[in-house]
């Protein structure tokens, strides 16, 4: 059997699900080929993953063109759908496949609901409506905006698996709701097993002081993730500023650099509160150190609906979050005591929640969290073994 995984973006979660896939085919025999369709800069960023896929011939590395890329995507939705549709089906087409993977499936909705195809589809959804609080005409609106493409999307006959990351309830709610016996299934967001960076020392590589508490925001960066609220907060923050470290870890697109250079400049200046923001690539080994040599981590993220891999580094690390209370983020920090959630994500309410006397309290690590979320049992969840 022909199978396509297909994913062109490259940062965060995209990389690290296309590594575990690797990683685990590599070391389970397939009598099936693999074709992982990629961001065109894939294999010069993560020589290690092409490395690994090499060991075997069942497994195929192909970057799309960066011309191709570049197409991809538009401001409108029903166009950018189907861009992204064409050239999936494009390689699907040419490598004859019987079932292709779709690791970061909302885009894709509209166009499926719209064309047919002759192989099965699986796909992760992200942000699904289901965990959306609907408190006002804006928020009704968003609703229909999520809702509207899956009911598109659920007509495809070739619809064979959506996946929900952490949320079984929805996987439940959603097979009820479209009566299908089992095409929503609950996925677990996976937890990577990383050796921390030997000698490595977040205080001093980064010159934070013994008496400050360090606060670690991770991952791209960007508006809806809080970043711009983290900053703000820290006006806030009075007799507390001398005692504080925001450490940023993570990328921002070209416009946002802009804003979030100028937000950090200004704090240096009239605030106490030390500011890292360290925009390089970070290797998962470091990352595994940066948490756990953190006192608690940001993840105040406006788009509450999706799960957090963010979350789990944290929880691996046994620390403690700052979140908002809603969406299934809210959920799954309200039911596993991982940290303080906020009703509304605004630099006061962050700023109030730093100094918790709840955060100083370690997490106890959750090995039967961490045993569940294991890559392998991600990956043998999409494959449905």
């Amino acid at each position: 059997m022909n199978i396509l995984v297909f994913d062109i973006h490259i940062t965060g979660h995209h990389s690290e699900y296309i590594s575990h896939f690797v990683d685990y085919l590599v070391t389970n025999a397939s009598k099936d080929n693999y074709y992982f369709i990629v961001h065109p800069s894939f294999c010069e960023k993560f020589p290690e993953i092409v490395a690994a896929a090499h060991k075997v011939d069942y497994i195929h590395i192909v970057p799309i063109a960066q011309d191709a890329f570049l197409t991809m995507d538009s401001v409108n939705r029903i166009k950018r759908s189907i861009n992204y549709f064409k050239l999936m089906n494009f390689y699907s087409i040419q490598y004859k496949v019987d079932l292709c993977y779709l690791l970061h499936m909302n885009v894709f909705q509209i166009a499926l609901g719209l064309y047919k195809v002759p192989y099965k589809i699986r796909g992760i959804l992200f942000m699904q409506f289901t965990n959306m609080k609907i408190s006002s005409v804006k928020d009704y609106y968003y609703y229909l905006r999520r809702y509207f493409p899956m009911l598109l999307c659920i007509r495809n006959q070739k619809l064979d698996s959506v996946f929900l990351l952490n949320d079984s309830d929805s996987a439940v709610l959603l097979n009820d709701k479209f009566k299908k016996e089992a095409v929503f299934k609950y996925l677990p967001d996976p937890v990577p097993f990383v050796v921390s960076e030997k000698d490595f020392d977040l205080r001093t590589f980064y010159g934070i002081d013994k008496e400050r508490k360090i606060f670690l925001h991770f991952g791209s960066l960007s508006e809806r993730k809080g970043t711009l609220d983290i900053l703000d907060s820290v006006y806030f923050l009075q007799e507390n500023q001398k005692t504080t470290t925001i450490v940023l870890a993570g990328k921002a697109t070209d416009a946002f650099d802009a804003v979030l250079s100028e937000k950090i400049s200004k704090i240096r200046k009239v605030t106490d509160v030390q500011v890292v923001w360290d925009n390089s690539f970070i290797s998962n080994e470091r990352v595994v150190a940066l948490f756990n040599q953190c006192d608690a981590v940001l993840i105040p993220y406006k788009n509450a609906e999706a799960s957090s891999g963010v979350l789990g580094h944290a929880i691996h690390s046994g620390k403690k979050v700052i979140g908002p209370s809603n969406g299934l983020i809210g959920k799954l920090i309200k039911n596993n005591d991982l940290g303080v959630c906020i009703d509304s994500i605004n630099p006061e309410k962050i700023a109030s929640a730093l100094f918790s006397k709840f955060l100083d309290e370690k997490s106890a690590i959750n090995s039967a969290y961490l045993e569940e979320h294991k890559p392998a049992n991600f990956i043998k969840t999409l494959l449905c073994t």
